[in-house]
């Protein structure tokens, strides 16, 4: 609010670099703890500031699909992210994770200067903005409160373990291998880059609410499917896989409905 969000953008890109070069050094559980920390302090800045950022340049009818071909891209990137990566990472070689996240730190360098010439004079306006906004008046907002209850709950039980919760599980209980978890990843990202817009379109016809539960029940067919995965031994992976598919409609569902819900509850200077 005080900074705009370019700079902001701009702050967390650089926090996340240095997090990720970090992270190729940590050698005990305390260094791994603290570049995870200098990460999340980047990406708390990065990924509200991006939105809000490309949000000064979309009309507010066009913000649920801004919201849904941001997200097939992001997804799509992650798709081949995940192959490439299991490309070059091996378990029995420490450097392979050490140059993967020295790779991962590049991408942010190479994103602030993509950035660096975007949006500079909705800035200036951002900037002389006189109205002074204070947590007090968004809290008061008692169905923004409720939104964000269900938000943080699905983020934390559902959306966050895709990231870490499920290529543990996957390696240590169900017993696949980095390259299964990364053929279940692509898969993910290619239904979504290939389904988030007729997706989108037919989700219109639902109540917000209603969609938002949609994704919600996705979410935990996953997971039952995820758990599923470790009595079928020889089969896992069938299971893991399965897993990726059903969270991606959830994810369909979920990414263009959240963000224009906030938007729609929430006043414009808030």
């Amino acid at each position: 609010d005080h900074w705009g969000a370019k700079k902001t953008l701009f702050l967390g890109l650089v926090v996340n670099f240095f997090g990720f070069i970090y992270l190729a050094q940590v050698r005990n559980f305390w260094q791994a703890l603290i570049a995870i920390f200098i990460e999340a302090v980047g990406g708390i800045a990065m990924w509200p500031a991006q939105s809000a950022l490309a949000l000064q340049h979309v009309d507010e009818k066009h913000r649920e699909k801004f919201f849904a071909t941001q997200y097939a891209s992001l997804n799509l990137g992650i798709g081949i992210g995940g192959v490439i990566s299991s490309l070059i990472v091996n378990l029995h070689r420490t450097s392979s994770f050490q140059w993967l996240y020295r790779l991962d730190a590049i991408t942010f360098v190479i994103y602030l200067i993509v950035v660096l010439p975007v949006g500079a004079k909705l800035l200036k306006k951002e900037s002389d903005s006189s109205e002074k906004i204070g947590w007090a008046e968004v809290i008061a907002d008692k169905k923004f409160i409720e939104f964000w209850l269900i938000a943080c709950f699905a983020v934390f039980l559902g959306y966050s373990q895709l990231e870490l919760g499920f290529t543990s599980f996957s390696t240590l209980m169900s017993k696949v291998t980095p390259s299964q978890i990364a053929i279940a990843f692509a898969i993910n990202t290619a239904i979504i880059t290939l389904l988030q817009v007729p997706v989108l379109n037919w989700i219109k016809k639902l109540p917000g609410n209603k969609a938002i539960s949609l994704a919600l029940i996705f979410w935990a067919l996953a997971w039952l499917f995820l758990a599923l995965s470790v009595p079928m031994k020889s089969f896992a992976v069938f299971g893991v896989i399965l897993c990726q598919t059903v969270f991606a409609f959830g994810e369909m569902v979920w990414s263009p409905i959240a963000p224009g819900v906030v938007n729609q509850i929430g006043r414009a200077h808030v």
